[in-house]
């Protein structure tokens, strides 16, 4: 058995993981993304859309090509620093005339490095074409075919409706991460919606002044939180 650790789409693949093989999981400690039971009725995407709208960037960046030619025009780094650098609890649009220029001036966070953007700016390009003529698995089409990959999820789901999950969890999320700002995510998580389909739930920590990289901006309380829950087990 394993002790798992989550954040963003990790949280996801964890959470599923979890629920598919309870019998592999000791504990969790799951960052950012919570757990949102099955929706009976609709595909996740749809769902989006029709919170957000077409340019809520999940949604606008599944029409082939489009966040491949954001990135190019942007250039790898400048793309990357976009990303890391968010830090607004309002959801993020992709406007029809794209995320400013390539030669704009970002200024880093304080746990965010120039070195660090070139590793992940370097990393990501090895798994990603631009080339649109190209048709190859990576990292940002895992992003682009969300509503193929969750309705896959979605049906393979099909056979655990209202599964719980049962390992032992924490979970943290920062208040200015956007996930926390969804439409009734204060709700579900401050008044015990999360609980009722995670029974293993021992504790949620809402971090105040934080955003949706909470493990690199207060890296020293999200690992000490991991620590001492881990010590339990």
């Amino acid at each position: 058995m394993v002790f798992v650790v989550g954040h963003d789409w990790g949280a996801i693949i964890a959470w599923f993981l979890c629920m598919f093989r309870p019998d592999k999981v000791k504990a969790l400690v799951n960052l950012s993304v919570p757990f949102i039971p099955r929706n009976l009725c609709a595909k996740p995407v749809e769902c989006l859309r029709a919170m957000y709208g077409d340019y809520y960037y999940i949604c606008r960046f599944q029409e082939p090509g489009v966040a491949e030619a954001e990135i190019a025009r942007l250039g790898t780094r400048t793309f990357q620093k976009k990303v890391f650098t968010y830090h607004k609890p309002e959801p993020l649009y992709k406007p029809e005339e794209g995320w400013g220029s390539r030669n704009e001036k970002i200024t880093l966070s304080f746990w965010l490095s120039e070195e660090d953007i070139d590793y992940y700016a370097s990393t990501f390009e090895k798994t990603v074409s631009l080339d649109l003529s190209i048709t190859t698995a990576s990292a940002v089409r895992f992003l682009l075919l969300l509503n193929l990959r969750s309705v896959e999820s979605w049906e393979l789901a099909a056979p655990w409706p209202g599964a719980e999950i049962n390992a032992q969890t924490k979970f943290i999320i920062g208040d200015e991460d956007l996930t926390y700002n969804f439409p009734g995510m204060h709700l579900y998580l401050n008044f015990c919606g999360l609980r009722m389909f995670v029974p293993g739930l021992q504790d949620v920590v809402i971090m105040k002044g934080v955003g949706h990289f909470l493990n690199q901006e207060r890296a020293g309380e999200i690992t000490k939180h991991i620590y001492n829950f881990s010590k339990q087990f």
